[in-house]
């Protein structure tokens, strides 16, 4: 049991079962009641003190303090510029004004602690975190002080765990994480900018910070590598050479549904150019394309009794057909996604012009299809092109289309317009909807490793 002794206060016993846990430090974050600012960190070595005894400067507050309190496996040794450590159990306690306290244990629990994410809203800066394909993580833009460490917290959804990270700040603004992050799990980031305090010589083997600034929490989930992303090709194969009843179908044209004033907007003031738009958060939440890859969004479903898109349109009343066969030149094709509303599901790929942006992307992240050889939307050596009945295949383009351009050169057949019944309310679709959650068809098991050495 370790002791620790509250200034004019409680004392705050730490207690925990060794079968279940074995720390090699302690970590105690102590903070005034919704104000984690005003806060301070201290990491006790426990192979130093056997028993250790630490007078906080803590006074007396009418609005109490929050206590975190942690034990800390190291996941990397020697004296590196990062430090990180593995949450092996945790405890949180509230107290009142301290004056008034008597005696408090916090029993450490296995497992990660989900309360402490309620104690660190509004954040002074907000984080930005750099992917690098296929699992690496860095924060970037990190404030920089030479003195100053950074106290890194990584919350894990799924499997459950937590990660405290020790960066140096004169080391630079940026952090790259040792870790695998685990592919379509969810993680919450926190980063306290600290200044370390004076050690005096009673308290060898305890480091103390004293907080600065504070980051917002920053949410997200792990993008799916390239092996998570042929697993949704085999499931999506799979499920199309189950319910592809009717066979491939041949299409002529792809097609985008929109506004009228869409439409207008293209030919009468931006040159009869179709510009790219950043992919969406539609399909998985784990896609790498979301907000990071720039298209245009194009239709192939076709009914297979009378092989024509269908009368209506959540997107709009206007739709232009473009010739399929003119998507095919001078591109890469990509599988992307493969996702459902609650109904249909639909697969997507990604039409990459070869050489652009867009396809030095789609490269290490994405699966590469054959055009003359895929389940999902082909040509044939005679040019004809077919689509399968069994999902419904959505096309993202990634270069402008200069559909002015085409009309005059190659004609009405290449590129026209037809009306169709809008349903819904297309005008006010803001939002992409995400992948229905609870399907057991297309969604992947999430990752069951643990982020530990063996990871790295």
């Amino acid at each position: 049991m370790i002791h620790i002794t509250f200034k004019n206060g409680p004392n705050l016993n730490i207690v925990w079962d060794p079968k279940e846990i074995s720390p090699a430090k302690i970590y105690v974050f102590l903070c005034e009641k919704n104000s984690p600012k005003k806060s301070f960190h201290w990491i006790l070595d426990i192979d130093h003190h056997n028993l250790p005894t630490l007078t906080f400067p803590l006074h007396g507050n009418s609005r109490g303090y929050d206590i975190v309190v942690s034990g800390l496996i190291p996941m990397s040794g020697g004296k590196t510029i990062s430090t990180h450590y593995q949450i092996c159990g945790s405890s949180a306690e509230s107290v009142g004004d301290p004056r008034d306290q008597a005696e408090i244990t916090a029993q450490l629990e296995k497992g990660s602690l989900k309360q402490r994410d309620a104690m660190i809203q509004g954040g002074e800066f907000k984080l930005k975190m750099f992917h690098k394909p296929p699992s690496d993580y860095t924060l970037v833009d990190l404030p920089v002080k030479n003195k100053s460490i950074h106290l890194i917290w990584v919350h894990q959804e799924l499997p459950a765990a937590e990660f405290l990270y020790m960066h140096q700040a004169s080391s630079g603004s940026s952090f790259k994480f040792p870790n695998k992050f685990t592919p379509a799990s969810d993680y919450h980031v926190t980063v306290y900018e600290s200044d370390a305090q004076v050690d005096n010589s009673s308290n060898k083997g305890i480091s103390c910070y004293c907080t600065v600034k504070i980051s917002k929490v920053l949410r997200f989930r792990a993008y799916m590598t390239k092996t998570e992303v042929n697993e949704l090709f085999v499931k999506s194969s799979e499920f199309v050479g189950r319910h592809g009843l009717s066979g491939d179908l041949e299409i002529t044209h792809m097609y985008r549904d929109k506004l009228p004033d869409y439409f207008d907007f293209i030919f009468h003031k931006n040159g009869g150019i179709i510009p790219c738009y950043y992919k969406t958060l539609s399909g998985d939440k784990a896609s790498s394309l979301h907000f990071n890859i720039k298209g245009i969004f194009f239709h192939t479903f076709v009914d297979f009794t009378t092989l024509k898109p269908p009368p209506i349109s959540y997107q709009g009343s206007m739709r232009l057909h473009i010739a399929a066969q003119m998507f095919f030149d001078n591109v890469n094709i990509y599988f992307a996604d493969f996702y459902c509303h609650y109904k249909s599901h639909k697969v997507t790929l990604v039409f990459a012009y070869k050489g652009t942006e867009g396809d030095k992307f789609c490269q290490p992240r994405l699966k590469k299809l054959d055009p003359y050889d895929n389940p999902f939307l082909y040509r044939t050596s005679e040019g004809r092109i077919f689509v399968n009945s069994g999902v419904r295949v959505e096309v993202i383009y990634t270069a402008p289309i200069y559909a002015r351009n085409i009309l005059k050169t190659f004609g009405p057949y290449y590129i026209f317009f037809t009306h169709v019944h809008p349903v819904g309310n297309p005008g006010n679709i803001v939002k992409s909807k995400p992948k229905n959650a609870d399907c057991n068809v297309c969604n992947l098991e999430v990752r069951k490793n643990i982020l530990t050495e063996q990871t790295l």
